[in-house]
């Protein structure tokens, strides 16, 4: 399962598994193949399939086989995305409690201290974002120019789903924070 494939003569490959007149899949190259494709089919019954269809199949094959480990590894990605943007905001917001703490005492509402914690999250996902976004473009192009059979495509809808990611992860990493200043008392900052 998942091995591709591997064409040899027929006598080799009797040789090789001890078996008469067996073969999985023989390889017929021709100038007309449309009309060698429906001959074949037609007289043995066989099923023909050009080259284009063998390589999306085992695309497809090797597709569904590495995607659920690539979901998985997003999965986990996105987590510790998460959990570093938020460490990052919370030392962040913990370095100007007290900055904090004089807004608040000034009449600063809790709406205001999240859309500037939030703002503090989005600025640094975004920026995170666009780090990733080059070390993607440096490392595909570098893969590419040493292994040239592998391909690497970004598309917009690849992108656009990395963009809302990040603005999620964002969005997620500064609840935390933004409780720590919510309950922040004005006069604590007084006391230090």
């Amino acid at each position: 399962m998942g091995t591709g494939y591997l064409f040899m003569s027929l006598h080799s490959a009797q040789a090789m598994f001890g078996a008469e007149n067996t073969a999985t899949f023989v390889l017929v190259r021709a100038a007309g193949p449309v009309a060698v494709r429906a001959a074949i089919a037609g007289r043995t019954g066989l099923s023909v399939a050009s080259p284009d269809l063998v390589a999306a199949a085992e695309q497809n094959l090797y597709a569904g086989i590495m995607g659920k480990i690539f979901n998985l590894m997003v999965v986990i990605a996105f987590a510790a995305g998460t959990l570093i943007v938020a460490l990052t905001v919370y030392s962040a917001i913990s370095d100007r409690l007290g900055e904090y703490g004089i807004a608040k005492a000034l009449g600063a509402r809790r709406g205001r201290l999240f859309r500037i914690v939030a703002g503090q999250t989005t600025v640094l996902s975004g920026l995170a974002l666009i780090a990733g976004l080059l070390l993607y473009l440096g490392g595909s192009r570098l893969i590419t120019a040493l292994w040239p059979q592998f391909q690497i495509e970004l598309t917009f809808r690849a992108l656009g789903v990395v963009t809302v990611a990040a603005l999620l992860m964002g969005m997620l990493a500064a609840l935390v924070p933004t409780r720590r200043v919510a309950r922040l008392d004005p006069a604590s900052v007084y006391r230090r």
